[in-house]
């Protein structure tokens, strides 16, 4: 009895021993942006307008922000400018840019008045 126990124990070695072991896992090396600069809630970013031209916007520490035809900026029919506080709605793009849907302007000051 005592050799059949270490032949199994040695038969278990032996299959220890030779059985491949998992790969180490690797570091996450984090992502297009950093999270302590701009709030990230899902598909969401906010920040202050630092340039603004034609299918483009930079929010400050230099996030770009993608428009594309058919993006809703609100309140409709205002014109972003430097200093305006935004939160844009949309996706992350794999060069780091962010793709918006949807500009909301934060703060009272930057409503357009009605006609």
């Amino acid at each position: 009895m005592a050799k059949s126990f270490l032949g199994a124990l040695a038969l278990a070695a032996v299959v220890f021993v030779l059985s491949p072991s998992p790969a180490p896992a690797q570091p996450y090396q984090g992502g297009p942006y950093n999270p302590q600069n701009y709030v990230r809630v899902r598909n969401e970013v906010s920040g202050r307008v630092t340039a603004f031209e034609p299918y483009n916007l930079w929010l400050d520490r230099s996030l770009h922000v993608v428009l594309h035809h058919g993006t809703v900026i609100n309140p409709t029919g205002i014109t972003l400018r430097h200093g305006m506080e935004v939160v844009v709605l949309g996706h992350w793009n794999r060069d780091g840019s962010f793709e918006a849907n949807q500009v909301d302007v934060r703060g009272e000051r930057f409503r357009r008045e009605p006609y």
